[in-house]
């Protein structure tokens, strides 16, 4: 069952920070290219850390398409707010099988090349005897994507590839 919320709130911060779907349309495009990502995790009640580093090849289109996940998700709402500058909030409210997810972030750009998305993730009721998840992803442009690789690719920390582009 975390798996499947896992995925939910996966697919809620897509939409966040995709380039695409109605309630995201706000949100400034960033580059094209090869993105570095350092997701900093932390499990509650447990203060559980977990620290996952990837390589990500992006452009426009798939972010559009990452964002617009967003509309098919069931049981899901979404709302994102300027706050000013270049910094957004995001808030998202799913519920299916009796549990509620919660999400309340903030998404922050440095100019086109860079951007911090901080949230706080709760479970009413817990799952498995998680209240919930405190996140902070660190995200930078680094160049080119390598020829080998297609918009949505991953480059995990060891070096392998994980194919997720079309």
């Amino acid at each position: 069952m975390i798996r499947h919320w896992m995925g939910v709130f996966g697919l809620a911060w897509l939409g966040a920070t995709g380039a695409g779907g109605a309630w995201a349309a706000t949100l400034p495009a960033t580059q094209e290219g090869l993105w570095e990502v350092r997701v900093q995790t932390t499990t509650k009640p447990a203060n559980t850390r977990r620290t996952t580093l990837y390589k990500e090849c992006r452009d426009h289109a798939f972010d559009q398409a990452a964002g617009e996940l967003w509309s098919h998700v069931q049981g899901c709402t979404a709302q994102t707010d300027a706050l000013g500058g270049d910094t957004y909030s995001v808030h998202t409210r799913c519920e299916s099988r009796g549990t509620v997810i919660t999400t309340r972030g903030t998404l922050r750009y440095t100019g086109t090349a860079a951007r911090r998305i901080q949230n706080q993730v709760t479970y009413a009721p817990p799952i498995s005897g998680k209240t919930g998840v405190v996140t902070v992803t660190d995200e930078k442009y680094v160049g080119a994507c390598p020829s080998t690789l297609r918009p949505g690719d991953r480059i995990g920390s060891d070096g392998t590839i994980q194919r997720r582009g079309g």
